[in-house]
């Protein structure tokens, strides 16, 4: 769902739910060298909900996201290793600019 509470700026909420089946997981054999190996589940589950605001200006723009997920192992209701739980995003766009005379470039094209 989004909403655009004034010109420029946008949330953006969605919820996500997605089975698995055969995921391919690293497993750690040794905590000294790391070495492991890969392994084989069954059925995986990775839900949750990303929440995610954007504004654009004139000359540039910027955004927020952020997620909160639940990666299970299904087979045996445990955590999924190696996969985030939690993560935020951030980012800037600067629109380019026509060098020779200053002005703003129209075209679309950023950096």
């Amino acid at each position: 769902a989004a909403w655009q509470p004034a010109p420029g700026h946008q949330v953006r909420v969605a919820a996500f739910r997605n089975r698995i089946t055969d995921l391919i997981q690293y497993v750690v054999t040794d905590f000294t060298t790391f070495d492991g190996q890969n392994q084989n589940l069954e059925q995986a589950r990775i839900q949750g909900v990303e929440l995610t605001y954007h504004w654009r200006g004139e000359a540039w723009s910027a955004h927020l996201e952020g997620t909160r997920s639940s990666p299970r192992d299904i087979s045996n209701d445990t955590w999924l290793l190696r996969r985030a739980r939690t993560s935020v995003t951030a980012g800037v766009i600067v629109s380019a600019m026509d060098c020779a005379d200053g002005k703003r470039d129209t075209s679309g094209n950023s950096f």
